[in-house]
């Protein structure tokens, strides 16, 4: 309950962020302006994730042609690189089916990834806005390198582990901005 409600006055604090980037969005690339996917959530329930939606035409014939900077706009990158993509999550962390930390929401395809065991563990937290794979650089490693992270941050779950991960997460964030 206490996630939901800071995930309600986020939205409120948020919302001026918000509003610029649908009109961002809409601008850069048209509509729609959320991107929408079946992720599977806390003891294996799917759910659907929102997010900005930032990339474009996701239906290429050749997979060549669907590369990173042939899909996106210098606009929706900025607001990748933001993390303002992932605004609309807190809508999924108010209907209770994503907390503020946990492993990142996979699709369904994902399980190939983990054993049994593993996807056993993962599947028993919430899965997070942000998690130990994101502080850690994972983001764009392997996914069998997420899947160990993910369970090893379910079997070490607590309050303080969560702050810390929050904390890394808001330094990664004020990093990457300044970088440039």
């Amino acid at each position: 309950m206490f996630s939901r409600l800071i995930a309600l006055v986020l939205l409120a604090v948020a919302l001026p962020f918000f509003v610029i980037s649908c009109f961002l969005v809409l601008s850069s690339i048209g509509r729609p302006v959320f991107f929408k996917q079946c992720r599977v959530g806390r003891y294996g329930a799917s759910f659907t994730i929102y997010k900005f939606r930032t990339m474009m035409g996701t239906d290429c014939p050749i997979r060549n042609e669907c590369d990173f900077y042939s899909r996106t706009t210098v606009i929706t990158r900025i607001l990748r690189k933001l993390k303002l993509d992932e605004l609309p999550q807190l809508f999924n962390i108010l209907k209770g089916d994503m907390a503020f930390v946990g492993p990142r929401p996979l699709p369904p395809s994902a399980v190939n990834y983990f054993t049994k065991d593993q996807w056993r563990l993962r599947c028993k937290v919430m899965p997070g806005l942000t998690g130990l794979s994101q502080v850690n650089g994972c983001d764009h490693q392997s996914p069998r390198r997420r899947a160990v992270l993910d369970c090893l941050y379910a079997q070490n779950k607590n309050t303080c582990y969560d702050f810390v991960i929050l904390f890394k997460t808001f330094i990664h964030i004020i990093k990457n901005k300044t970088s440039n």
